[in-house]
């Protein structure tokens, strides 16, 4: 339901989009355009969140999404981390929470070198459908940072030993 019955804002700023990611409460936040972050995640926290990208060009450029939320959608954004070693959207647990119940739809990650999405540190409950990933060539003979999905950083990762992770209708 991600923040269904939730305030609604509409942000195109990096700093608003971190403002809203962190507030408190069912919220619905619209990004209009592509945003650069200025740290190296922009954390998700909390609960009921829906973070949705307005048109066809709007998302973060440099660094993405860390989830420590509930209940969080994240759909129609493109990630983009072509000068950096970030994840475009990491899902896991961290100081600021537990990434359980994610949905991510319809998004694009290019050149996102350190993972895509990652899902870690006993994250659960993830999907991950009807997206992109892609590279852009890489010259023979050149090595790259190019890893796509990460599920469980280690066999100690999550203290359950169990991932709910589904990917389906995605490209890569």
């Amino acid at each position: 339901t991600g923040g269904a019955g939730g305030t609604e804002v509409t942000v195109n700023t990096y700093a608003g989009l971190r403002a809203a990611c962190r507030q408190a409460g069912p919220i619905i936040i619209y990004v209009d355009g592509s945003l650069v972050p200025n740290e190296s995640y922009c954390y998700i926290e909390g609960y009921d969140k829906t973070i949705i990208g307005v048109g066809t060009n709007s998302g973060l450029a440099g660094y993405g999404f860390r989830v420590s939320g509930t209940n969080i959608i994240i759909a129609n954004l493109t990630f983009s981390a072509t000068n950096s070693h970030a994840d475009g959207i990491t899902v896991d647990d961290s100081s600021h929470g537990i990434g359980r119940n994610v949905w991510v739809d319809h998004c694009t990650f290019y050149d996102c070198r350190d993972g895509s999405v990652d899902v870690t540190k006993g994250a659960d409950y993830v999907t991950v459908s009807w997206c992109k990933f892609y590279y852009a060539p890489v010259p023979t003979g050149v090595v790259q940072h190019q890893f796509v999905n990460l599920i469980a950083s280690s066999d100690s990762d999550n203290p359950n030993g169990v991932y709910h992770v589904t990917f389906h209708h995605n490209w890569y």
